[in-house]
């Protein structure tokens, strides 16, 4: 993989994020090429099918897609690899994770959600008779990372945090025989828990926090990127944390967070 690399990176095509060359994402042998502009996307594609051809190496055209995002994304030029014609599709699935082409980048929350149940359903299947915390184990287990996959990278949205916290708090309610309009925050933290929005806010400021301290120059750059985001300082801000804090630090943070929201709640009661 690394010529097919090098040669795109050579010619200086791709897109730049805070100065940073990014041309190539890749995983093994799944790979997306990133480009602002049809015509500098198709000299990506010319060499790596000359680069390809060079090594012996096919790429299979049906199982190649292009997928735009932004304002005009209709209409969209046809574009060819080795001769072929690649196909535009509306979703594209890249290392689990459902893209949706539309005027901003989004994943299908929807996919994940069945995901999630179907793991919940077949847990509770094979462990209808075992204790509550240990099906709870077994839930945090298998289930929860279906919910939290990607997450921190993904940056979801206000009102996908809040269905995938409802997916989640439904473990609760289903263990400890809670009805659907009562809160389990304060159930969650007194097993020393956290509820989905907290975790997946810790989960965040860690994969911050891991690209603030890597010694690749583009995950660092991609730091410098989010750093400039007001959802940034804002989360920070939320739960007391410096970019100086370490994972612990952040962990207690939360934690500390999350018992002061269950306080209000239990005395609003």
């Amino acid at each position: 993989m690394n010529p097919i690399i090098m040669n795109i990176r050579n010619h200086d095509l791709g897109c730049y994020v805070n100065r940073s060359l990014v041309s190539c994402i890749l995983y093994a042998d799944d790979v997306i090429l990133v480009s602002a502009s049809l015509s500098v996307l198709q000299k990506m594609l010319r060499i790596v099918s000359i680069t390809a051809k060079e090594l012996a190496l096919h790429f299979n055209v049906d199982k190649s897609y292009g997928i735009a995002f932004g304002p005009n994304i209709s209409n969209l030029t046809s574009l060819c690899i080795g001769g072929e014609t690649l196909k535009w599709s509306s979703t594209l699935k890249y290392l689990g994770v459902h893209l949706v082409s539309g005027k901003h980048l989004k994943v299908d929350f929807d996919v994940v959600k069945r995901k999630f149940y179907s793991a919940c359903n077949c847990v509770l299947s094979n462990s209808y008779n075992t204790n509550e915390l240990i099906q709870l184990q077994l839930q945090e287990s298998y289930c929860l990372p279906i919910l939290t996959y990607a997450c921190a990278g993904l940056n979801p949205d206000a009102s996908h945090i809040k269905d995938l916290n409802v997916c989640w708090n439904s473990v609760y309610r289903k263990k400890f025989h809670y009805n659907r309009w009562e809160s389990v925050k304060c159930c969650i933290k007194g097993l020393g828990r956290l509820d989905l929005v907290h975790i997946l806010a810790l989960q965040k400021l860690k994969f911050w926090h891991s690209l603030r301290h890597s010694s690749n120059m583009t995950m660092y750059n991609m730091y410098l990127f989010m750093s400039m985001a007001d959802e940034y300082n804002m989360l920070l801000a939320r739960y007391t944390c410096f970019t100086s804090d370490s994972a612990g630090r952040l962990r207690f943070n939360i934690d500390k967070h999350f018992a002061d929201v269950c306080a209000v709640r239990e005395a609003c009661k």
